[in-house]
């Protein structure tokens, strides 16, 4: 017959922070399905299990387990395991945390940073950024976030399991978070050359002041509802400041239909006066497209854009003088341009 015999073993080595959790572990000889007796300081505690775990110790505590039965025809069912003294470091004077930010005051949707720090020169700081008491996931001693709210209070708490700092709380900072002025507007406005318009912006917010750019086909540009007389399309910007210094920026584009002059006689005799058919307003219609025709309905010219007149050619031969007949699509919406052209030489 043998006598049963246990020993324990403990998670920590050298030293743990008063307060952590401490795990012991038991293991047995000589015997199956033991009852476990864990004791501190001679006193019982636990449950009847081979592992016990505990947050109360002091420094010098005694820990120890008994085991009991188990196997039958044991000499002795009872055996008391070696004795492990707690080495406990108590918890260090708590320092003061202080967090600090570099604008308690902003717009939506702008980032704002905090900075977390101890009065004391610890080591291996862990920091858990809290907003309105909910982590936010942010571990280290710098915050930045862009979804703040107003009212919002910021924080942050402090540890160091290396160094037995219990989890400190910082100030809490409240947050003024202004809303963002809104700028839109409904379709893009389209005029005829000359011609002037009302801009009516649909802005959100207490507006503050207004900018317009270009200003100087506007009859004002510090004013909300602008007339604008531009020659040519024209993107206008309008920068909406809220009475919290919060901005937004927006654009729409005025087209201006350029009035198309179209001649309908040139002389391609290469005296350099008249030599093309120059149709100068059609720079600005990139994407309009010129065909010119003879009296049978023959193709004689076609051109996408006009970024050269035509000189009287076709397929690099002079054409003959006459009748020809030209069709201009602007490809802007509007119909069709239609007529005669004479070429004289």
């Amino acid at each position: 017959m043998q006598n049963p015999s246990v020993a324990i073993t403990s998670s920590f080595i050298g030293s743990a922070c008063q307060g952590s959790t401490v795990n012991f572990t038991a293991s047995v000889n000589n015997t199956i399905n033991p009852d476990y007796q864990w004791m501190v300081n001679g006193l019982d505690v636990g449950s009847n299990q081979n592992k016990f775990s505990t947050t109360g110790l002091a420094n010098g505590d005694q820990v120890s387990c008994v085991i009991t039965g188990g196997s039958k025809c044991l000499t002795n069912p009872t055996a008391t395991s070696n004795i492990i003294i707690a080495n406990i470091t108590s918890l260090l004077n708590p320092p003061v945390a202080t967090i600090t930010t570099s604008n308690n005051q902003a717009c939506a949707g702008t980032p704002v940073s905090f900075s977390a720090s101890i009065n004391a020169n610890i080591s291996n700081l862990n920091y858990q950024w809290q907003v309105n008491g909910s982590n936010t996931g942010s571990t280290g001693p710098d915050f930045t976030s862009v979804k703040l709210n107003n009212g919002d209070l910021v924080s942050c708490i402090i540890s160091s399991d290396s160094n037995c700092l219990a989890p400190i709380t910082s100030n809490s900072l409240p947050l003024s978070i202004y809303p963002m002025p809104i700028i839109s507007f409904n379709s893009p406005p389209v005029i005829k050359q000359g011609e002037s318009i009302q801009l009516n912006p649909i802005v959100t917010g207490n507006i503050a002041s207004y900018q317009w750019y270009p200003a100087n086909s506007l009859s004002y540009p510090n004013v909300a509802n602008p007339i604008a007389k531009p020659a040519i399309t024209t993107t206008y910007y309008l920068v909406a400041t809220s009475i919290n210094g919060c901005q937004d920026t927006a654009s729409v584009v005025v087209t201006v239909l350029t009035i198309v002059v179209i001649p309908n006689t040139f002389t391609p005799n290469g005296d350099g006066t008249n030599d093309q058919w120059e149709i100068p307003s059609l720079i600005y219609y990139p994407k309009c497209q010129v065909s010119v025709f003879n009296r049978y309905g023959a193709l004689v010219f076609h051109s996408i854009g006009y970024p050269k007149a035509w000189d009287g050619t076709y397929n690099g031969k002079q054409i003959p003088s006459g009748t020809y007949y030209y069709l201009i699509d602007l490809e802007n919406g509007s119909s069709r341009k239609s007529g005669y052209l004479e070429v004289i030489r």
